[in-house]
């Protein structure tokens, strides 16, 4: 049993089934359970699986009669007609009452379940996938504890009796994953935004007192709370900055005779369509990636961006987990949240290996306040408590580490809060949190 904390990108579905092939050597013996979060890996641990030997099956709600066909394959497995059985299941699925009665018909000492992205088995309408009629388990994650959800965090270190394996990021570069150089570009907020920024402050500041009295007003509290998100996430100055970088890569790449490509543009939702629409106005090959693009377009639409044919993937949330864009070379980041699993998921994206692929760069496109003085500088601080933590994480690893830092120095440093350089991202958000300047977010 355990939890093994590994960096996006350095091997945990090969290291995992490694471990249950291990297993089952020494048992002789193994019902084989794997549970992950998106159909699409549904396909990818399939694939490794049968390389291990197994003879993996299928069930989601993709899949309508994957009841039968896995009562089928428990019935052979327990009356000895084979001496294994693997079941591949969606999270949904998973914790869904027909699939656990399917578990509870395996002896628990044969039982071996593994947890994809365990973390999100945490939230409370997941937990019911965590079988505790599995006698062996493994969960596999780059980031096990939950974001602000110590009770989902106690359950997923409960059921898999702690982490027992880590292998950060800083170990793995250079060896398993691509070195990268980071690019903090500071992204000021217009007088119009940050005068909107100071009064949701303010009534979430109401809101929370009042949430505290009577839960009737948590839900308006939280709508506050992603109203001050997306002012963010969407600022205006952004779509600006965005072109005049992306323009000035173009103009390089084509001093030195190529192509802009395996560029990967992550932006806010709703933002994309303008964001395609823009960037192809400069005369690029780009192409959306989104979640209602069908799962076999997006092969075609990965392999094609691999190839070069396509120079520009934009991208909403859809690539944070499971999907491998190994070809990837730059990235830009034109919108995060202060989650800090979705923005190190977004990294590991780009920090695979590929054939020629030496280095990888992220520029990152940082709100900012105004510089003081002004009659902002609170809601300035609270703006700067917000992004920094993933500026911090991002420069800690980068090779330019020190570069990357000084882009941003003269800006905290105007507001007195130079030490946010020095900080990791929970160190940075106990002190968000404490003046309420964090925003909500899913765990």
């Amino acid at each position: 049993r355990g939890l093994l904390e590994m960096a996006t990108g350095t091997g945990k579905t090969i290291t995992a089934l490694a471990a249950a092939a291990g297993a089952f050597e020494k048992q002789g013996r193994q019902a084989l359970v794997i549970l992950v979060p998106y159909l699409h890996l549904l396909d990818q641990w399939e694939d490794e699986a049968r390389r291990f030997g197994y003879d993996p099956l299928l069930c989601s709600s993709a899949h309508p009669r994957w009841f039968a066909r896995a009562s089928s394959r428990m019935d052979d497995y327990n009356i000895g007609a084979t001496t294994h059985a693997c079941i591949l299941a969606v999270h949904a699925t998973a914790s869904s009452e027909p699939f656990r009665r399917l578990l509870s018909r395996v002896n628990e000492r044969e039982l071996l379940l593994v947890a994809d992205e365990a973390h999100a088995l945490g939230a409370q309408m997941l937990r019911n996938a965590l079988f505790e009629g599995a006698g062996m388990r493994l969960g596999l994650s780059a980031t096990p504890r939950r974001w602000f959800d110590a009770q989902g965090t106690e359950a997923l270190l409960s059921y898999f009796s702690g982490i027992v394996y880590e292998f950060p990021l800083e170990e793995a570069i250079g060896t398993y994953l691509t070195p990268y150089d980071y690019h903090p570009i500071p992204v000021e907020l217009s007088a119009a935004e940050i005068m909107e920024y100071q009064e949701l402050s303010a009534k979430i500041a109401l809101a929370a007192k009042r949430a505290e009295e009577d839960e009737r007003e948590t839900a308006r509290l939280e709508k506050l709370l992603l109203e001050r998100a997306r002012l963010i996430w969407r600022a205006e100055n952004k779509l600006a900055a965005l072109l005049d970088l992306v323009s000035r890569l173009k103009a390089a790449c084509a001093a030195s005779g190529e192509d802009l490509c395996h560029t990967l543009v992550y932006c806010a939702p709703g933002e994309h369509s303008t964001v395609l629409r823009r960037l192809s106005a400069l005369g690029l090959r780009c192409h959306e990636f989104v979640h209602y693009v069908a799962l076999r377009d997006r092969v075609k639409v990965l392999e094609a961006f691999a190839a070069g044919d396509i120079e520009v993937l934009v991208a909403v949330k859809c690539l944070d987990e499971g999907v491998d864009v190994p070809s990837t070379r730059t990235a830009i980041f034109m919108a995060s949240t202060t989650n800090p699993r979705e923005f190190v998921q977004r990294r590991g994206r780009v920090l695979r290996r590929y054939p020629g692929k030496s280095v990888a760069t992220i520029f990152d496109l940082v709100v900012t306040p105004p510089p003081p003085p002004n009659d902002w500088e609170d809601s300035g601080r609270s703006v700067l408590r917000r992004e920094m933590p993933r500026v911090a994480e991002f420069c800690v690893t980068a090779r330019n580490e020190y570069a990357a830092r000084g882009a941003m120095r003269s800006i905290v440093d105007a507001y007195g809060m130079l030490h946010l350089l020095d900080l990791r991202p929970w160190e940075i958000y106990r002190e968000a949190d404490a003046f309420g300047d964090l925003d909500a977010q899913h765990p």
